[in-house]
């Protein structure tokens, strides 16, 4: 029982705790207002614009503040004096709660001197008022700021109807910055009433007020309201009212009019120029495009040609390897001269043998028949690789970049397209052609966008010369597809790629295994044709026979059972139409060097037959090595420079809305005067 009550009573003290503890909470919790509230905050900003018959403008700024924290000694007002003739008979005031007030004295420096006195100052173009006050702490104090204005009424007598304007920004951007304003109101009152009709205002979204009599009830005074203006908000005040005071226009208004005018018409000829800019350079679009297709249609396309067979099984016609290859293709380049070299191998004119043993290409050229008949590429071909002395069985070794006048090997290529009608000029010549024409257009374009630009600077001027410069930038791309086919080139080139769509799907048409012949009369085209790696590989996997010119007499490889090259192996027996290689087996006392007996037990004819009809099958990668070594003999072939390889109404930017209404020989928006910080430390 006594444990039950003990139990009940433990309770009982934890609910009156509880209790206790929320009840006492809110004492120790500051209010959220006082939490979130800013250091310093305009609750009401009022600005009273009183117009006098003399044109002078009194102006009075009431402006209650709520300081949180502190304390605060010190407020600050700066006004611009740009668009005002002249700002005097400064005067600052506080109220109290009561409403009594009590008038700050001026001083020469407030900084330094007691509460309750305020100095005047102007630097830069800037009035700056600073006051002096009791210190502030979490409460409200109501300062005002009084001060009269000359010539801040701008004059418009020469416009039909006369008009009158006061434009007067009363809370700044520069103001919301320092401090948020709660409430806000701006109040112009006229010397006497006038008629609405008449009034045109500038609401307080910056567009034209439809309805003025919205701010007026008596046509003498008019009223702009705003609340809850944060950082960079402002409210501005424009009026324009009737002539009803005697006062000339002001003296900074006839500079601001003038420069306001200059820059308004200024803006219309830049519109004008942008807009002839852009047309401009739409045209040259349009106009460049449909000239650069036309110059390749007219220029640059081949002829049509009658219908070719999707596939051809044999060449159209006698050309050689290394002109059908730039023929197909347009462009001379090192696998061309590779077709070339291995032609003249296929027919017993030259013996190619593959020395490489790094990186570094290292080909073997024996000269077998100098007197053979041959092309004038191909001879030219070999009096440079053999350094002009074709005697019979000479030798050279050569690297990669070997040849001494590469130029005139790519102008042998060119040059057989031309001799045999294919083509009227070298193509290498007439990419050359346009690419220069090209170059100097995109060339042009620049040097005239800088000369232009120092006597046009307008937002598009870069537009038309920006079109021509890629235009050129075009015609130097397309010149490589002008090269122009004469109707004769056309035909064989629609043969030859027919030709190559045989060699490409060779094991669609042939039977691999029995096509010896094939391979050995197409490898030259295939390598024209950029497919020799595809086409060794596939006879390779067929077991096919190498050719004979690739055997005595021909190119030989000869390797170990670890890969390594030999010599040529030109004193081995050889089957007839003997194996690409000749393969050293292990335990026979062979030599690297793949000269000596290699006969062996179990070996003799047979043997190296065998050997040989494997020979492709296990070394078609050599092979394909071998022909990138010699495409890299010719590693200087520079392509000749054609390879792949290598007044008015205000000019305001918001809406005037109103149905049509706006304010007569007005300027822009933020043109009006007043403005400037305000602010309290």
């Amino acid at each position: 029982m006594g444990e039950r009550i003990g139990t009940n009573g433990l309770i009982r003290g934890l609910g009156l705790l509880v209790l206790l503890l929320a009840l006492l909470t809110p004492a120790f919790t500051p209010p959220v207002s006082a939490q979130s509230s800013d250091p310093v905050v305009w609750t009401r900003f009022d600005v009273d614009l009183d117009v006098q018959p003399d044109g002078t403008v009194h102006v009075t700024e009431t402006q209650e503040i709520r300081f949180t924290g502190g304390p605060f000694r010190y407020g600050f007002a700066e006004i611009p004096l740009s668009r005002v003739d002249d700002l005097d008979n400064v005067v600052v005031t506080e109220i109290d709660d009561n409403g009594n007030r009590t008038a700050y004295e001026q001083v020469r420096d407030a900084r330094s001197a007691d509460p309750g006195t305020y100095s005047i100052s102007e630097q830069g173009g800037m009035l700056s008022i600073e006051f002096q006050f009791d210190r502030a702490r979490d409460e409200s104090r109501t300062f005002v700021l009084e001060y009269d204005l000359t010539g801040a009424i701008r004059v418009y007598d020469e416009l039909d109807p006369p008009n009158l304007q006061l434009w007067w920004t009363a809370i700044a951007a520069e103001t919301t910055e320092t401090a948020p304003v709660r409430s806000a109101t701006v109040t112009v009152t006229l010397p006497e009433p006038v008629d609405v009709s008449e009034v045109i205002i500038l609401a307080e979204d910056g567009t034209v007020a439809a309805a003025p009599d919205a701010y007026t009830d008596d046509g003498r005074t008019f009223t702009w309201r705003a609340s809850n203006l944060r950082s960079g908000q402002e409210l501005e005040a424009r009026v324009q009212f009737p002539d009803i005071l005697d006062v000339e226009k002001p003296a900074w208004q006839v500079a601001d009019d003038a420069r306001r005018e200059a820059a308004e018409r200024k803006a219309e000829r830049d519109s004008l120029y942008n807009l002839i800019l852009g047309a401009i350079g739409v045209f040259l679009a349009i106009v460049g495009s449909i000239l650069l297709y036309g110059l390749w249609y007219t220029r640059g396309r081949d002829p049509q040609v009658g219908l070719v067979a999707s596939f051809l099984p044999q060449p159209p016609d006698d050309s050689p390897p290394g002109t059908v290859g730039t023929l197909v293709d347009e462009y001379a380049e090192q696998r061309d001269l590779v077709a070339t070299m291995m032609d003249l191998s296929r027919r017993g004119i030259l013996r190619v043998e593959d020395m490489s043993s790094g990186v570094r290409p290292d080909l073997k050229l024996t000269l077998l028949t100098p007197d053979a008949p041959m092309s004038q590429l191909e001879k030219a071909l070999l009096t440079d690789l053999f350094n002009n002395d074709l005697a019979a069985d000479r030798s050279v070794n050569v690297g990669e970049g070997t040849l001494d006048h590469p130029d005139q090997v790519l102008n042998g290529l060119y040059g057989d397209l031309v001799q045999r009608g294919y083509y009227t000029r070298s193509p290498d010549i007439t990419r050359t052609i346009y690419r220069r024409r090209g170059t100097i257009v995109a060339a042009a374009a620049a040097i005239l966008f800088c000369v232009a630009f120092t006597e046009i600077r307008v937002g598009l001027i870069f537009l038309p010369f920006l079109i021509l410069g890629l235009l050129g930038l075009v015609l130097r791309w397309q010149s490589r597809y002008m090269p122009r086919r004469t109707e004769a080139g056309a035909d064989a080139a629609a043969k030859w790629r027919a030709f190559r769509t045989y060699l490409t799907d060779i094991q669609k048409y042939e039977k691999l295994e029995e096509s010896a012949a094939v391979f050995d009369k197409y490898l030259p085209y295939a390598i024209a044709f950029g497919i020799e790696k595809s086409w060794v590989e596939k006879f390779a996997r067929a077991r096919t026979l190498a050719p004979g010119w690739l055997g005595p007499g021909g190119t030989v490889i000869v390797m170990n059972d670890r890969g390594g090259r030999g010599g040529s192996g030109s004193d081995l027996p050889r089957t007839p139409g003997g194996g690409l290689f000749d393969w050293m087996e292990p335990n026979r006392g062979d030599s690297p060097g793949g000269s000596g007996n290699r006969g062996g037990s179990g070996g003799g004819l047979q043997d190296w037959s065998d050997r040989s009809a494997r020979g492709l099958q296990g070394s078609s990668d050599s092979l394909v090595d071998m022909l990138n070594s010699a495409g890299k003999v010719f590693g200087g072939f520079s392509g000749g420079g054609g390879s792949r390889r290598s007044t008015g109404s205000f000019g305001s930017s918001r809406s005037s809305g109103g149905g049509g209404r706006s304010f007569s020989g007005g300027g822009s928006r933020g043109g009006g005067g007043g403005g400037g910080r305000r602010g309290f430390g």
